[in-house]
């Protein structure tokens, strides 16, 4: 199978990664400046699981509501447009990335721990360096990864090519420039520019695995991720092994050891509680 463009990988996007309509109706009318939450809950209360993760979430223990909350309006109301559109960004991944991916190494349900975990990560870190808007970061997170969906189907062909490569000591991303002539980040970030999401999230997925061509999107989620696989989120994947983390990127942030090991114990409280709940 010969490795397509860049252009030809794009245009199998709607095949490969396909968006429920519904959720994807949801999720362009969070980013309309004068939707309402009427207008967001008449279009999400046409899918019923996504309404049902919607309700969930507003009736978790973190909302600590006095009453149960059973109507999607009051939900969104509740919940905010970025948290919902956070939800409806989770529950459409959790679908596509539940597949092992043959051309990573990586078994099913692998790449869902992984980015799930680098996305309350990277939020986490959003808030823990006072930077706006963390629930987009957290979109980041979720979606770093979304081009290896498509690289996977072509990655097999020069899978040798690209593994002497790391094993002469590049980065699996790195490899996959030299062989491919693109990378997953690279069409990560078409990708979410293609499903026309904020600039903030397109830049966080392109350029993870080189965070100082971006900016602060950038650098957190090249963070989580990184931090994601340290924890153990993902790990197993012949990439995870040749991943690395940008320690100047770091020192922007992390100023010392101890701090480094702190964020990491508390950013793993909270992966473990997103875990768990992702279960129930």
């Amino acid at each position: 199978m010969p490795i397509p463009s860049l252009d030809q990988l794009i245009d199998q996007v709607d095949k490969v990664l396909p968006v429920p309509s519904v959720a994807m109706q949801v999720i362009k009318l969070l980013d309309v400046p004068d939707s309402s939450v009427k207008d967001v809950a008449e279009v999400l209360s046409q899918d019923q699981g996504l309404t049902a993760n919607v309700l969930k979430l507003a009736n978790s223990a973190y909302y600590g509501m006095p009453r149960r909350v059973t109507l999607p309006m009051e939900a969104v109301a509740l919940l905010g447009f970025k948290t919902v559109r956070s939800i409806v960004w989770s529950s459409v991944m959790e679908v596509l990335y539940s597949k092992p991916l043959v051309g990573y190494k990586l078994e099913s349900g692998m790449l869902w721990e992984h980015s799930l975990a680098a996305a309350v990560i990277g939020k986490y870190l959003a808030k823990t360096f006072k930077l706006r808007d963390p629930e987009s970061f957290y979109v980041s997170g979720l979606l770093h990864d979304v081009g290896k969906l498509i690289l996977n189907i072509y990655l097999p062909v020069e899978f040798s090519n690209i593994i002497a490569l790391v094993e002469e000591g590049k980065t699996f991303a790195e490899a996959e420039r030299k062989i491919l002539g693109y990378d997953h980040a690279q069409v990560g970030g078409i990708i979410c520019d293609k499903w026309q999401l904020p600039e903030v999230i397109v830049e966080g997925v392109k350029y993870h695995h080189t965070p100082k061509l971006g900016s602060q999107s950038s650098h957190i989620t090249h963070l989580a991720n990184a931090m994601a696989l340290m924890l153990g989120h993902g790990t197993m994947g012949v990439a995870t092994m040749a991943a690395s983390l940008d320690e100047e990127i770091l020192s922007l942030y992390v100023p010392s050891e101890d701090q480094w090991f702190d964020l990491l114990e508390k950013a793993e409280e909270q992966v473990m509680l997103a875990l768990h709940a992702s279960k129930y």
